[in-house]
C-alpha cells in the first residue's frame, strides 16, 4: 500500500473513474458521497482521498480501487499517474464524419490519432469499435458507450471540456447510458435523450478544439462514437 501516495491514488480516481463510479465506490467503502465538497470529478476524487485519510479508512480505499480496477498496472503504480498522451508526431485525425477506422478498446484511449491508425489502450476486455460505424446489436452498443466513455474521461483529463459543470454532467450521461444499456428493460427514450446532450457538448468542445488546431483531440474522437449511437437507439431498444 505504501507505494499509492494520496497524490496517486487522486491520479487514478480522477484518471480512471467517472462520477457514477465514484458514487458506488463510496458506497462500497461507506464514504457519504453527498457530504463530500465540490460537484467536478476532481473535487470529488480529492475530497473522497481526504475523507479517507481523516477516517483512518486510506487502506481500505485502496484495496477498493484496486478491486475495481484489477487491469491496471499496479506492479508498477507509478506510471499511472501521468494522464494518456498522444505521442509526438502523430497523424492527425479525419473529421469526425470519417468511418472506417478500428479502434481496439483496452481500457482508457491512449495512442495515434484516428486518421492515422488504431488507437489502442490496455485496460478492458477488448473489442473492435469502427469509428463512425453503428452498432448492430445491443452487446455492440455497448461496446460503442465504452469506447465513448473512455474517450470523454481522456477528455475531461486532458481539459478539453473546460467549463467543470459540463464535464461533469457529460460524464453522469455517458454513465447513466450505460447503466440503461444494461438495464433488464432498457428505455431508448432516456438514452436518446441522454445522448443528444452529451453529443451538444461535445460538438461544441470539437469544434473548438479544431479551432485551436487540436486535431487529435478525444473530444474528436468521440464525436461519430455518439452520432452512431443515436442512430441507433430508437431501433435497438
Amino acid at each position: 500500500m505504501s507505494q499509492i501516495t494520496p497524490q496517486l491514488l487522486y491520479n487514478i480516481l480522477h484518471q480512471y473513474f467517472s462520477l457514477s463510479e465514484l458514487r458506488d465506490l463510496c458506497f462500497a467503502t461507506h464514504i457519504p458521497y453527498e457530504d463530500l465538497s465540490g460537484s467536478a470529478l476532481s473535487d470529488k476524487a480529492r475530497e473522497m482521498v481526504q475523507y479517507a485519510q481523516r477516517h483512518i479508512m486510506y487502506d481500505e480505499l485502496v484495496t477498493e480501487v484496486q478491486k475495481r480496477r484489477p487491469q491496471l498496472n499496479w506492479r508498477d503504480p507509478h506510471s499511472l499517474a501521468a494522464p494518456p498522451a498522444t505521442p509526438a508526431g502523430t497523424p492527425a485525425s479525419t473529421p469526425p464524419e470519417a468511418v472506417g477506422t478500428v479502434i481496439h478498446i483496452h481500457g482508457n484511449v491512449v495512442g495515434s490519432a484516428i486518421g492515422g491508425g488504431s488507437v489502442t489502450a490496455d485496460n478492458i476486455a477488448g473489442h473492435d469499435v469502427i469509428v463512425g460505424s453503428k452498432p448492430t446489436d445491443p452487446q455492440q452498443f455497448a461496446e460503442h458507450v465504452q469506447a465513448l466513455h473512455d474517450l470523454v474521461q481522456q477528455a475531461i483529463h486532458a481539459g478539453e471540456i473546460p467549463d467543470e459543470r459540463e464535464a461533469a454532467s457529460i460524464a453522469e450521461d455517458v454513465q447513466e447510458v450505460a447503466s440503461e444499456a444494461q438495464a433488464q428493460q432498457p428505455r431508448a427514450t432516456r438514452m436518446q435523450r441522454r445522448l443528444q446532450d452529451i453529443a451538444e457538448t461535445l460538438t461544441a468542445a470539437a469544434a473548438a478544439a479544431e479551432k485551436a488546431g487540436k486535431a487529435g483531440a478525444a473530444v474528436i474522437k468521440a464525436l461519430p462514437i455518439v452520432k452512431a449511437l443515436l442512430a441507433v437507439v430508437s431501433s435497438l431498444f
